[in-house]
């Protein structure tokens, strides 16, 4: 398997509702910081549809040298009483990403670079 070249910025990010106070904290990987990232996981999906991204604050909360400790770190910092915490809206203890398994991985790459495709593709018309 072929490895990955590692990311420029590697960090831990806390994305809060401002109207509940609820919050999700995250890693996330990229070469631009200004992504447009706030999170995936299912909770933070939903709640951004209900009352809409502008009531996110985003923020990052840590930076790690490469993608080894990202993951370290967050499984040290998304740990059993943050999730337990009833304002946190992360599923599990982190570290893990939101992946169930490699094949889930793959379908889930495969999927984001279509979507990419379609999109570039309306926004040269």
């Amino acid at each position: 398997m072929k490895k990955k070249k590692e990311k420029e910025y590697n960090f831990i990010y806390k994305t809060t509702n401002v109207l509940t106070g609820k919050f999700y904290i995250g890693m996330h990987s990229t070469d631009n910081l200004d992504d447009g990232y706030i999170g995936s996981g299912t909770q933070l999906k939903r709640s951004i549809k209900i009352h809409g991204l502008k009531k996110f604050k985003f923020e990052i909360l840590e930076f790690l040298p490469n993608r080894k400790s990202l993951i370290e770190r967050e499984r040290e910092i998304v740990n059993e009483d943050v999730v337990s915490n009833k304002l946190c809206i992360n599923l599990k203890v982190g570290g893990e990403g939101g992946f169930v398994n490699e094949e889930h991985k793959k379908k889930f790459r495969f999927a984001g670079k279509r979507a990419l495709k379609i999109k570039r593709k309306k926004d040269s018309k």
